[in-house]
């Protein structure tokens, strides 16, 4: 009696699994992971990850001691829920490896969500699975969900209540939020809101830094008057020439600029550069000859507006560029207080980051004494060095002697600043290089030297077949020979989301000196170092390497004839040429877009005609058709 007990209880158990995964229609998606003794008394192992449009990834491990096997796969699955199972079935090319293999999990139903069995071994659900017995509501009807269902970021859809909250279309793609939250499609998500009306711009736009306006919003503060070409800041109001003559001439009202060069206000008529700095008119000259400026060379070492700017004219910019290339192969630095040209030596002082300065450059703001420096170049006497080169170029920094005497200077916090000492500089690193065996692909290695001596290791790899990738962490230390580091250890501690290395797996990344920083060697990939770029594009550069391939299907060769609509014989608006999906069907020359704009739309959007604009030299072109977008 009691063995037919149990198997009532099983029976009953998994009839709550089929009625579970029949009533919603799917089994929750997420992340499955189990182990445990096989007949043969070795432990096997089981990570699956169920995920959208039917894929999944599978590490499977059995630790044989004579014969151990692991392998990493991926493919689709099917639920069949009459035999409450999910199978399986591993992708790939015929006959490649383990494509089309089949593995078979049973559900068995436990406290309300699903467990996935095989070969005795159990996979429990991890945090990321969406358990059945969360009551899901539509967002969109207010309705309970009791069948398949869309997420959007933190809610649930009916799939015919997820539409367009504007012409209620379904939204089958990319959509974006307007005001108020509201779900549009791309028919109907407006190209741009003019600043100062708040409406959604159909027609001509004009764009003034970031921002954008109706041509008949854009008018004079005072008189009301359209703003065709310059215009100017006095006090909070964008005025015409005329009125800022009158505003300033009153002593009424004060300009809010500051120039850029002598740092005094600027009362009168203003000229604007790069990054929108302000001068004086007599004010606005070369930086090495001293001429007037009628057009000047980009600095493009400068990524930010707070750090310094030189302004060059383009002779005087040839000629350092002649300078620069005296030494092939030794790029000349420029001093991040003066910009002139570091020679390397005693000199000089070099950070780890790159950043370079003269030490006559190194002096405090209050008493202008010079930071003493020892002949050998060895800096590392100074604390917080980092903090205080960047509080110099900042023209902010002050001695010991003048902060001892109530002159105090807070030091910038700096990425780096550490009691114990680091030699090599903290930060992403990020290599790529082509596959060396299997079909033809690309594996890039990313490290990410932090705080602490932690260190975090991904790798991603995609060709033609397959794609893979991991994530793991752990800690680090130097290998210092001569007082230098020329090797990182890196010990991997967990892989948090799976797949990876076994913990105590030890990497080592050589150091090697590259062009401008210190570079580590992994698996026999070049990673450079990567400072200061955003966390998010690292990101995205892993998750593009890692995506699954996709089969295309070879296109017909076509013959390239040129556009076929040539400028002066058909014109475009503004929104239709900066629109790829637009342009591109239009036929246009790709390189010389701003030439179909109507006569009157080139004057309103670049403040000159189409013969004045030709005139201007080629990079002075390039900026403003990148900043209009038709670059």
């Amino acid at each position: 009696s009691r063995l037919r007990l149990l198997k009532s209880r099983g029976l009953l158990r998994n009839a709550m699994a089929k009625a579970l995964a029949k009533h919603f229609g799917h089994i929750a998606h997420g992340t499955y992971i189990g182990k445990g003794p096989t007949a043969d008394g070795s432990e096997t192992s089981y990570t699956v990850k169920l995920m959208d449009k039917k894929l999944f990834w599978l590490d499977y491990k059995y630790d044989h001691p004579t014969q151990p096997e692991s392998f990493h796969a991926e493919g689709t699955w099917l639920c069949n829920f009459d035999k409450s199972t999910v199978t399986l079935e591993i992708g790939g090319l015929p006959g490649q490896g383990r494509t089309g293999q089949q593995f078979e999990f049973e559900m068995d139903d436990v406290a309300g969500h699903v467990v996935l069995i095989r070969d005795s071994v159990r996979l429990e659900p991890q945090p990321d699975v969406h358990h059945f017995q969360d009551h899901r509501v539509c967002d969109g009807c207010g309705q309970d969900i009791v069948e398949q269902s869309l997420k959007v970021g933190e809610n649930f859809y009916h799939k015919e209540c997820f539409v367009c909250d504007s012409c209620k279309n379904p939204l089958a793609g990319t959509f974006q939020r307007g005001e108020g939250g509201k779900k549009l499609c791309t028919n109907c998500i407006p190209k741009s809101f003019c600043d100062i009306c708040k409406h959604a711009i159909t027609g001509a736009t004009l764009k003034v830094g970031d921002k954008h306006y109706h041509q008949a919003c854009f008018v004079c503060g005072e008189c009301s008057q359209p703003l065709s070409g310059s215009f100017y800041k006095v006090g909070e109001k964008t005025l015409c020439k005329a009125c800022t003559d009158k505003a300033t001439a009153g002593g009424g009202m004060k300009v809010k600029h500051a120039c850029r060069n002598c740092k005094k206000p600027i009362e009168g008529e203003v000229i604007f550069g790069d990054k929108d700095d302000a001068f004086h008119e007599e004010c606005f000259v070369c930086a090495v000859c001293h001429c007037k400026l009628n057009e000047f060379v980009i600095d493009e070492a400068r990524q930010f507006k707070f750090q310094e700017a030189r302004y060059l004219c383009e002779p005087c910019s040839k000629k350092e560029q002649v300078q620069d290339a005296v030494a092939p192969g030794q790029p000349s630095k420029h001093c991040a207080v003066c910009r002139k040209t570091c020679e390397p030596g005693s000199g000089t002082l070099e950070l780890v980051d790159g950043t370079v300065l003269h030490w006559d450059c190194f002096r405090c703001k209050a008493c202008g004494k010079v930071e003493p420096h020892p002949e050998n170049g060895d800096a590392s006497h100074i604390t917080l060095l980092r903090s205080r080169v960047l509080a110099v170029t900042k023209g902010i920094y002050q001695c010991d002697k003048c902060t001892e005497g109530g002159h105090h200077t807070t030091l910038p916090k700096v990425e780096g600043d550490h009691k114990v000492h680091v030699h090599l500089a903290m930060g992403p690193y990020l290599g790529k290089a082509a596959t060396t065996s299997g079909p033809s692909g690309e594996v890039v290695w990313a490290i990410r030297l932090m705080k602490d001596f932690k260190c975090w290791l991904d790798y991603a790899a995609k060709d033609k077949i397959s794609s893979s990738s991991w994530h793991a962490e752990g800690t680090y230390s130097e290998v210092i020979e001569n007082n230098a580091a020329t090797a990182i250890k890196f010990t991997v501690e967990t892989c948090p989301f799976g797949a990876g290395p076994p913990p105590g797996t030890v990497y080592e990344f050589p150091v090697v000196s590259g062009e401008t920083n210190k570079e580590l060697i992994c698996e026999g990939v070049r990673c450079l170092a990567q400072m200061g770029v955003p966390e998010f594009e690292l990101k995205e550069t892993l998750r593009k390497a890692a995506e699954p391939p996709r089969q295309v299907e070879a296109a017909p060769t076509a013959v390239d004839s040129g556009p076929s609509v040539k400028p002066g014989e058909a014109n475009f608006t503004l929104e239709q040429l900066k629109d790829p999906d637009e342009w591109k069907g239009l036929g246009v020359d790709v390189s010389r877009r701003e030439e179909y704009l109507s006569d009157a739309d080139f004057q309103t959007v670049f403040s000159m005609s189409k013969d004045e604009f030709n005139k201007q030299p080629k990079w002075k072109k390039d900026k403003q058709k990148k900043d209009h977008g038709l670059f």
